[in-house]
């Protein structure tokens, strides 16, 4: 009984102060009984009406026009009420409501009792239900010491605002002698210096976090940190920011000694993505997702996907794309026709290239016997047709061949040029008997024939062979193989033309053929890469390069009856046909947008939907 005693004077001492308020009250005033209910008079019986006759009817008065209507002076807006303020921290002990009749003894005995239950419901630990006996305890009979056991139940319950609050008012209401004055300003100090603690996670993690007042930028941090940001009581602006997502604002209303736990999901920041394929009936690829058909269009979160674009008949068209924040990624996709094969062209090529191949053989072993040489010759022309026609797939792109026959013709080439250089002289002379070099053979016979026939038929066979396994890797098409091709002829002529303009001496004329191939293979690959073309137009450029040297030569006729320089003019006119070639046809490959009308869905956010529109 005794150290119950001591914790009831600990925690307030209120059943002393209620002992020494206790006093006989006035007697509460007697009930006055109720006044009788008057009784309800009787219903007055319905007297007839008397009838009226009726009276006599007047003509219509004249029909005045309407008045004019005067204009309706603009209403202005209602003020705005003023904003509520906020609650006050001790609003439970302000909203007592009407006593309980009684005397003052039994409002002080209801008062000890709710005080005891709030005793025993705060040594179980229940708090709030602690507050609200107390609470009631003051409603019954106000003392300001209530205040202090108020505030000690909301201080265990972590709401320091309130407690700070109710031990203010214990100190501002209760006499300087009271003993727990001192102690109720420590804690109030002690509280009020506690700081607010704030836990922020996001998904994804490692947002960055920052808290700004009134002053400005108060503490930055990571979210998804051990340690919580602490910052004292105000009201704050937190906003938390992470790359490629949208960022987030909350305001926060810190309050002392506070625990705060936030969880965002940031929402990737997002573009738009708009895809256009020719057919109508081209399946589009999001990455692995089936996004539309024929067009598309999305909102979606920034980053790179991989589109595809495939349809019945054609090749697929695989790209990145990169959608940024705010834009819009427009694609449009002109699937072509799946390529013409090749296989007849590469069959034709093969039996010719082996037939001579085999010709020129048989002609270096059997010293030009004429009979063996042609019926070697036929053999393997037959041979490359038929080793071609078997081993050649039908479905084997223009393109591919194209490549194939090319490397093999410049791989040829340039081993003859090598094996002109270094193993005989003047191979490519006019035929003389004239002795210059006084070795007593004419110059057209000082070439050794069966060594450059030899290299040219290895260098072609490499050629063939690198081609052939490099072919699937470049997948060059049709355009691309006939601009290569057609750099390697434009640049072994050019250089036969540089040969005749500047300097005819023999010597470096396979130097000069050598350069201008090759050159001119590396640049067609070049603009191989960042153009696009197509074999027609390649021909029809080609067509303008050759007029253009034509007419070149016909001007040096004309102007030049030493043919001086004829191979100036031939040069200055094959530039000209191939650039004017190049800008006639500038539009050529452009693609023809056709409009019809057709349904495409497409996928969104919420779904598949389906839109009616237009297809280019």
């Amino acid at each position: 009984m005794g150290r119950r005693m001591r914790r009831l004077t600990a925690i307030g001492g209120v059943g002393l102060a209620l002992a020494l308020v206790l006093g006989a009250g006035p007697p509460a005033a007697r009930a006055q009984p109720a006044a009788p209910v008057a009784k309800k008079a009787p219903a007055a019986k319905k007297v007839p009406a008397a009838k009226v006759p009726p009276a006599a009817v007047k003509p219509p008065a004249a029909v005045k026009p309407p008045a004019a209507v005067k204009p309706r002076a603009a209403v202005k807006p209602a003020p705005k009420p003023p904003p509520k303020p906020p609650p006050s921290p001790t609003e439970e002990v302000e909203r007592c409501g009407p006593r309980a009749p009684g005397s003052e003894k039994q409002r002080i005995e209801r008062a000890a009792d709710h005080y005891d239950r709030g005793l025993v419901l705060y040594e179980q630990g229940d708090y709030l239900g602690a507050v609200r006996e107390f609470v009631v305890a003051y409603c019954e009979k106000p003392h300001p010491k209530m205040f202090l056991n108020i505030g000690q139940a909301y201080e265990r319950m972590l709401d320091f605002e309130k407690a700070v609050a109710y031990f203010a008012r214990f100190i501002r209401e209760s006499d300087d002698k009271e003993p727990n004055r001192k102690r109720a300003a420590n804690r109030v100090e002690v509280l009020r210096s506690l700081p607010a603690r704030i836990q922020i996670a996001t998904v994804p993690p490692g947002a960055e976090v920052t808290l700004s007042g009134e002053t400005g930028i108060t503490a930055r941090a990571r979210a998804n940190g051990v340690d919580p940001i602490e910052v004292r009581k105000g009201v704050y602006t937190m906003r938390v920011e992470l790359a490629g997502h949208e960022p987030v604002v909350e305001r926060l209303v810190a309050e002392i000694g506070r625990p705060y736990s936030y969880y965002f999901r940031l929402e990737p920041k997002k573009g738009v993505v708009r895809v256009a394929a020719t057919p109508p009936d081209a399946r589009i690829f999001l990455g692995d997702r089936l996004a539309g058909i024929g067009s598309y269009v999305e909102t979606i979160p920034i980053g790179r996907y991989r589109l595809q674009i495939e349809a019945e008949g054609r090749p697929a068209r695989r790209e990145q794309i990169e959608v940024t924040a705010g834009n819009t990624t427009a694609v449009t996709v002109n699937l072509p026709d799946r390529p013409r094969s090749g296989r007849w062209e590469l069959i034709l090529a093969s039996g010719l290239v082996l037939g001579s191949a085999t010709g020129a053989m048989a002609d270096t072993l059997f010293d030009q016997a004429s009979v063996a040489t042609s019926l070697i010759g036929v053999g393997g022309l037959g041979i490359g047709f038929g080793a071609a026609y078997l081993g050649v797939p039908d479905d084997i792109p223009v393109g591919h061949t194209s490549y194939i026959i090319g490397s093999t013709l410049i791989g040829a080439f340039d081993g003859a040029m090598v094996a002109s250089m270094f193993s005989g002289e003047d191979c490519f002379a006019e035929s003389n008997t004239e002795d210059t070099d006084g070795d007593g053979v004419p110059d057209s016979q000082d070439c050794n024939d069966d060594v450059v026939g030899s290299v040219a038929l290895a260098s072609g066979a490499a050629g063939l062979l690198f081609s052939a396994a490099t072919a699937s890797r470049f997948d060059l098409d049709a355009g691309d193989a006939a601009l290569i091709n057609s750099g390697a002829m434009w640049g072994t002529a050019s250089g036969a033309l540089f040969w005749a303009s500047f300097d005819n001496d023999e010597d470096v004329l396979e130097p000069m053929l050598l350069a201008g191939v090759n050159l001119g293979v590396v640049v067609g690959a070049v603009l191989a890469r960042r153009s696009e073309t197509t074999r027609g137009r390649m021909a029809l450029i080609d067509l303008s390069g050759l007029g253009g040297t034509v007419a070149g030569f016909a001007l040096g006729q004309a102007f030049d009856s030493e043919n001086e320089r004829l191979s100036h003019f031939a040069l200055v006119g094959m530039a000209t046909g191939l650039i004017t070639g190049t800008w006639l046809t500038r539009t050529l490959d452009d693609p023809k947008l056709t409009i019809q009308p057709g349904i495409a869905p497409t996928m969104s956010g919420d779904g598949a939907t389906a839109s009616l529109g237009l297809q280019f």
